[in-house]
C-alpha cells in the first residue's frame, strides 16, 4: 500500500482493497535464499572459484541453518511462511515478535513469541518482516543491533526504513554483526550505498516478491476484489471504516 494515500482515500469515501499474501511464497523463498547465501558465503565462494582459487579456510567458513535460532520480526503472511520453512525445512528454533501474536500459528510450529527487543537476544539470525509505519521506522537501530552477538546475521525483505542502514553498516564494519542479506533500502532504487562495499552482505534490488506465480495471484485477487465491489460486497478492504460512511465509493 506504499503508493496509496490511505488517509486521503478514506476522507473521500473511497474503499481501498489489496491482495494480502499474493507474493508471500516468493518473499519467503527469497528470504531463505538470502539466509543461505549469507551463512554459506556463496558470493565469496563463487568469486573465489571463478578466480581459480580453492577453499583455504579462514573466517568465511560456511555455516548451516539447522539448529540455528531464528528471530522473526512480524508474523504476517510472509513471516509465517518463513517460519514454516525454517521449522519444517531446516529444523531451526524460531522465536517471534509481533504486536498481535497469533496463538494458533505459534502452537502449530512451536514458535515462542517474545517482547521486542528481547526477541533479539541470543538470535543467530534475525529476519525482518514488519511493515513501514510511524512506529516501525528505524526499529532495528544501533541499540537493537547491539543485542545481537558477533556471529549473528540480519535479513530484511520487508521495507526500507525499518532497519537503520547507517547503524547496520557500522555494525557490519566493526564486526559486531557477521553479515546481512538485504532486499529493501531506505532510498529506492538504491544506486549507491556503503553496503555495496561490504563483503559480508548479499544485496538484491527489492525483488523478493517477484515470480510468475505471485503476479498471477495478484491479478486474480485484484479481479476478485473488483467483482465483489461491483456486486456490493467489497472484500479485502484496508480502510474498512469507510464502508459505513454515507459518501462511500467502492472502487
Amino acid at each position: 500500500m506504499d503508493n496509496v494515500d490511505l488517509a486521503a482515500a478514506t476522507e473521500l469515501g473511497i474503499a481501498v482493497c489489496n491482495a494480502p499474501g499474493s507474493n508471500a511464497v516468493a518473499v519467503a523463498d527469497h528470504t531463505m535464499a538470502l539466509m543461505l547465501a549469507v551463512t554459506r558465503n556463496l558470493l565469496r565462494l563463487d568469486a573465489k572459484t571463478r578466480s581459480g582459487g580453492g577453499w583455504a579456510g579462514g573466517n568465511a567458513a560456511p555455516s548451516q541453518l539447522t539448529g540455528k535460532k531464528l528471530a522473526i520480526i512480524g508474523t504476517g503472511n510472509v513471516g509465517k511462511a518463513v517460519a514454516r520453512r525454517a521449522v519444517r525445512g531446516f529444523e531451526m528454533a524460531v522465536t517471534a515478535y509481533d504486536p498481535y501474536p497469533d496463538a494458533a500459528f505459534a502452537a502449530e510450529l512451536g514458535v515462542a513469541y517474545r517482547p521486542f527487543p528481547d526477541v533479539l537476544r541470543g538470535a543467530d539470525i534475525v529476519s525482518v518482516h514488519a511493515p513501514l509505519l510511524d512506529g516501525t521506522s528505524g526499529m532495528i537501530g544501533a541499540p537493537e543491533l547491539a543485542l545481537l552477538g558477533p556471529h549473528a546475521i540480519l535479513i530484511t525483505t520487508a521495507r526500507g526504513g525499518v532497519v537503520d542502514e547507517d547503524a547496520l553498516v557500522a555494525a557490519l564494519n566493526s564486526g559486531r554483526l557477521a553479515g546481512a542479506g538485504i532486499d529493501v533500502f531506505a532510498t529506492e532504487p538504491c544506486t549507491a550505498s556503503p553496503l555495496f562495499e561490504l563483503p559480508n552482505t548479499v544485496l538484491t534490488p527489492h525483488v523478493a516478491g517477484l515470480s510468475p506465480e505471485s503476479s498471477r495471484n495478484s491479478r486474480l485477487m485484484t479481479a476478485e476484489n473488483l467483482v465483489a465491489a461491483l456486486a456490493g460486497r467489497p472484500m479485502r478492504v484496508v480502510n474498512a471504516e469507510v464502508l459505513s460512511m454515507p459518501h462511500c465509493r467502492v472502487r
